[in-house]
């Protein structure tokens, strides 16, 4: 599954902080997690496997950027 962003269509995203408000806690009663462009920083949520294969991406990436360690 390919997301992209909604405003401008870039495909890289990050984890974004969860915020203990009524929002972001709807959201996590449905499983959805907030993400954010790396592009142009427009927050969005992902369902808990794609944020899980989106957080081991990113650790796999960390891993070889800082030689295994």
């Amino acid at each position: 599954m390919e997301l992209y962003c909604r405003l401008c269509g870039f495909l890289d995203f990050r984890i974004s902080r969860f915020r203990f408000h009524a929002p972001d806690l709807s959201r996590l009663l449905l499983l959805h997690l907030p993400v954010r462009c790396v592009s142009c920083d427009q927050r969005a949520f992902l369902f808990f496997p794609h944020f899980l294969k989106l957080r081991n991406e990113r650790r796999m990436r960390h891993k070889e950027r800082d030689g295994g360690r």
